[in-house]
């Protein structure tokens, strides 16, 4: 799917987004089961995935070539501008089990950002991981 020539007159009307949900009802009244949304960065913060979340659906690791790539987040040196972008930026990681998980940040002078719900079937868990020890190893 997608927007003749990108104009972003559809994107800003909404007009984009009405398909997906004429889409839904199609699948409904027609017996499909299971529809490929396409899939987002791992960040809770993405528009993209609040989205798909308040659909309701459901988080998987795709079945195709993406399921085996991982974003590899890399933290180099523990200063503000880093501690803000793990607080404001939530992600989904995999378990040693196979289950996904929302990863919440935070330390004393940043609270851990919950306004990025991780709500929805597939997100099995949610952790809270203190930056004071995650980042340890950099001092």
């Amino acid at each position: 799917m997608g927007v003749e020539d990108g104009a972003e007159r559809h994107y800003v009307s909404g007009a984009f987004k009405s398909i997906y949900h004429l889409l839904i009802g199609w699948a409904a009244e027609n017996g499909v089961r299971r529809l490929d949304l396409q899939g987002t960065e791992p960040f809770l913060s993405k528009g993209t995935f609040q989205w798909k979340r308040r659909l309701g659906s459901r988080v998987i690791v795709p079945p195709n070539h993406f399921g085996d790539k991982r974003l590899w987040l890399q933290v180099c040196q523990d200063i503000p501008a880093v501690r803000d972008f793990l607080v404001v930026n939530p992600t989904l990681a995999k378990t040693a089990d196979g289950l996904l998980e929302a990863i919440y940040f935070h330390d004393e002078q940043r609270p851990p950002q919950f306004d990025f719900s991780a709500r929805t079937p597939g997100v099995d868990r949610a952790r809270h991981v203190d930056l004071d020890e995650y980042l340890v190893p950099l001092l």
